[in-house]
């Protein structure tokens, strides 16, 4: 059964065939741009990097965390950075530290090994934890072989990892 719309439609086409070739061609490009683009995508999604991961929240309990952040300050010890190395304390050791009247260097080298520049700083197998707080045990070898044992207590502090005594 024919309508009207399909007797006006063939009567146009029967007047200027060409009209509708025009709209089929446009119809046609706007599919292939569609294809295109769908086909770029995919591809830029399939070959693009990964995000990189966050780093995962400050952890006492995290063993590799707790030997980066000694490791990191027994290198600034090494290194005679100990102004950067009070960077890493802990507010509560802050405050002993100003307690003290004492800087970071004398508080822990103490009035014995004062003027000895640190060689080789490294931890030792013993270790200790609580709840809150991880104790490393680290050995400071001198210039005259000398050894000094230090004590470093590690808590978790506004989401890093702290020095908070010695």
């Amino acid at each position: 059964m024919r309508t009207i719309f399909d007797d006006v439609t063939e009567r146009e086409d029967r007047e200027d065939p060409d009209r509708g070739s025009k709209s089929h061609w446009l119809l046609w490009l706007v599919a292939i741009i569609f294809v295109v683009g769908a086909y770029g995508s995919w591809r830029w999604a399939s070959t693009r990097k990964p995000p990189v991961a966050p780093p995962p929240p400050a952890s006492i309990r995290d063993d590799h965390q707790v030997n980066m952040a000694i490791q990191n300050f027994n290198n600034l010890m090494k290194e005679d950075k100990w102004d950067e190395a009070e960077k890493m304390l802990s507010k509560e050791a802050l405050m002993e530290l100003g307690q003290q009247k004492k800087s970071l260097h004398d508080s822990i080298l103490g009035e014995k090994y004062k003027n000895k520049k640190v060689v080789e700083a490294l931890t030792t197998p013993s270790r200790g934890e609580t709840k809150t707080t991880s104790r490393v045990d680290c050995a400071l070898l001198f210039e005259d072989r000398q050894t000094l044992i230090v004590f470093l207590t590690v808590i978790n502090e506004d989401g890093r990892l702290a020095i908070n005594s010695w």
